[in-house]
């Protein structure tokens, strides 16, 4: 049987990212996070922002990193080192491998996709100076100005202001400290949601104070752990499971 093979094309703009180094590869809200370029100022919804030349997110798409036809890590892994692989590489194509999905490869063999969820939100977002390129899945790519404000659905609208209702909510009751925060702790599991979502986790320390509670990322307490340890839990631990 014969199989279809469709090329997609790359918008132009996006072209003249090939060639350049990847300064920084990282987590910023549950979000891979990848910057090219010096830095400069970016003009962001009438702010002056320091960022990277390019800055490329995965927005709502699921993302992972792929070395020799296997997966390194991924979107729902807790240790995401292997991000620093991509540090100092130079990206060398960018393709759209399906009508959903667009994946970045680089010098070193590495390969990373982003994977689209939603078929009504940006599943790779782009910064290049003060423009957005944003790949919405379903084969189209978008390009605004960063001054033009971001248009959602009607879903996403709601979805967004109840996000930020939480935000502002649990912003009065979780604590804030300066040192072993919630991000760094092997017990903090981050939330998926997007949007304000994305500044929050939950505490999975059963000997923290804020075991099974909602927790910010610059929150903390004494019990910070490097490492998850294993406890081995008697019976009288468990009587009051369902």
């Amino acid at each position: 049987m014969e199989v279809n093979t469709v090329k997609f094309d790359i918008p132009d703009d996006l072209q003249k990212l090939i060639g350049r180094s990847c300064c920084q590869a990282r987590l910023i809200c549950n979000e891979l996070a990848l910057s090219f370029g010096k830095k400069i100022k970016h003009q962001f919804e009438n702010q002056n922002v320091e960022l990277r030349e390019w800055e490329i997110s995965s927005g709502t798409s699921a993302w992972r990193l792929i070395k020799s036809n296997k997966i390194v890590c991924g979107s729902y892994d807790d240790d995401v080192s292997c991000l620093n692989s991509l540090v100092n590489k130079t990206l060398i194509d960018i393709r759209q491998t399906s009508h959903f999905d667009v994946s970045l490869y680089f010098n070193n063999g590495y390969e990373v996709c982003f994977l689209a969820q939603s078929q009504s939100r940006d599943s790779l977002n782009i910064i290049v100076h003060d423009q957005y390129i944003a790949f919405v899945p379903g084969n189209k790519w978008v390009s605004r100005s960063s001054e033009v404000p971001l248009e959602l659905s009607e879903e996403d609208r709601v979805y967004c202001i109840h996000s930020e209702q939480c935000f502002k909510r649990w912003g009065k009751v979780v604590n804030v400290v300066p040192e072993n925060q919630c991000l760094s702790c092997a017990y903090f599991i981050p939330l998926r949601g997007s949007f304000y979502f994305g500044d929050f986790g939950l505490c999975s320390n059963r000997v923290s104070p804020f075991d099974g509670r909602v927790v910010g990322m610059s929150s903390g307490c004494k019990v910070w752990g490097g490492n998850i340890e294993i406890c081995h839990e008697s019976k009288d631990d468990l009587s009051g499971s369902i």
